[in-house]
């Protein structure tokens, strides 16, 4: 008796080990699926650049170009809304429904955001024509960079002392890039000259004022990230379908209304067929594909890892750049773009391994505090929470972070949808918990780019 309860004891340690190993195992797969999935959205946002670059000389119009980027865009979410999103929607029980346009208190934030995001897609797709395509993708990958000092400015979310250190970076890889004439005094002995201008570009504005516009567009993207924060109860497709909704309607109604940028059918008539409209409509789809493998990523991996995957969007579109545009890279430009990307780099890293740990021993030393991993309902979380999310959507290139930590917390009620932006706690989840909200509602992590 006695022997046969050994061997039982002995059979289940087995297979709790053979559990175990499959588990890690399956974890493993799902972490690799996860990076798999923000590759390829880095390499489709690339591919969408690339695309407005080549449709640009040819439709001539910024306008009309953005017209028949977010027409595409804003039919495909709508398609994916009721195909995908509202049937699943419909099956779920006790769920409070919002409708397509989600709680009507924030639908004013919802506008907000629209406008934001068309801001920054405006202004990158003009600045597509006055800077070389891998510099415009490389400074408008500061997304995550600003939306760490945004949060920290309106959030009260903590600010790393590294973090200033790769802002420091940011700034000298733009001015590289940017090169503007103060500078040439110290960049010329240098011998770093920047990429010049693709043969499909078509300046108006010097290169310093090039690169500031994509700064601009950039910090737009940041502050629309600030505001998906306020409104994660409302469905992705209609962040996605207000955003090319409004942007459509306003680039409509300035092309219409201003003579000089009004087509008449006769330049509409003389676009070509497949460099023109066909590379217009795969702008278009190439940046709706990238927000379908951004979501899928943070969905199956943690925001860090996956942002951080994101960030060779910047790789990519050299590589377009010199394959595809047949424009050489300057040394300038690829020391530039190095210097941003390793300061993103760095931003996600205090995310992942010095937040964490951080947060992981404050909690422990304590127990009358309360868990920054945990939502209670009758302790206030302390602000600027280290494990808290200042990247959780990332961005058109991408924001991350979100901390990487595998805290098993207390199960949380969902938020308000009127809950304050100062909760940071509120983003303080453990990828368990990310994964099951992103399976419910993923529009937290979604950014349109």
């Amino acid at each position: 008796m006695e022997t046969e309860t050994e061997a039982e004891k002995l059979e289940t340690e087995t297979g709790g080990a053979k559990e175990r190993a499959t588990s890690r195992w399956r974890l493993a797969l799902r972490s690799s699926v996860g990076l798999l999935f923000a590759v390829i959205s880095a390499l489709f946002f690339a591919s969408m650049a690339l695309m407005a670059e080549i449709s640009s000389p040819h439709i001539n119009n910024v306008l009309l170009l953005l017209c028949v980027r977010f027409a595409v865009q804003g039919l495909l979410s709508v398609l994916g809304y009721y195909l995908i999103s509202f049937p699943r929607r419909q099956q779920e029980h006790g769920r409070k429904q919002t409708g397509f346009w989600g709680p009507p208190p924030l639908r004013g934030w919802l506008a907000a955001r629209a406008l934001m995001g068309g801001i920054s897609t405006s202004t990158f797709f003009f600045s597509l024509s006055q800077l070389p395509l891998g510099d415009a993708v490389a400074i408008y990958s500061t997304v995550p960079l600003f939306a760490a000092v945004l949060a920290r400015v309106f959030l009260g979310e903590s600010f790393h002392w590294i973090n200033w250190i790769a802002g420091a970076m940011t700034v000298v890889g733009v001015l590289i890039m940017a090169r503007p004439a103060f500078l040439s005094r110290v960049l010329d002995p240098l011998g770093l000259p920047p990429s010049s201008l693709d043969k499909t570009d078509s300046p108006l504005v010097s290169r310093p004022a090039g690169a500031a516009i994509v700064v601009f567009a950039s910090l737009c993207s940041a502050g629309g990230l600030m505001i998906i924060r306020k409104i994660r109860e409302v469905p992705t497709a209609t962040l996605v379908f207000a955003m090319s909704g409004l942007t459509f309607f306003v680039c409509a109604i300035v092309m219409v209304s201003w003579e000089r940028a009004r087509p008449t059918l006769a330049d509409l008539q003389k676009v070509p067929l497949l460099m023109g409209w066909g590379a217009a409509l795969l702008a278009g789809s190439f940046g709706s594909f990238a927000q379908l493998f951004m979501t899928l990523s943070l969905k199956v991996e943690k925001t860090g890892p996956a942002t951080f995957a994101m960030t060779l969007d910047t790789f990519f579109a050299f590589c377009l750049q010199a394959a595809i545009l047949g424009t050489p890279l300057g040394p300038g430009s690829l020391v530039g773009s190095a210097l941003t990307v390793f300061a993103v780099s760095l931003l996600f890293a205090v995310k992942l391994w010095i937040a964490p740990s951080v947060s992981s021993s404050s909690s422990s030393s304590s127990s009358s505090l309360p868990s920054p991993f945990s939502h209670s309902s009758t302790a206030e979380e302390p602000k600027g929470a280290e494990g808290s999310s200042s990247l959780r959507e990332g961005g058109g290139g991408g924001g991350g972070g979100g901390g990487g930590t595998e805290l098993s917390p207390s199960p949380s009620p969902t938020p308000s949808p009127n809950e304050g932006l100062t909760r940071d706690s509120s983003f303080c989840l453990s990828s368990k918990e990310r994964f099951k909200e992103s399976d419910e509602e993923p529009n937290g992590t979604l950014v349109a780019v």
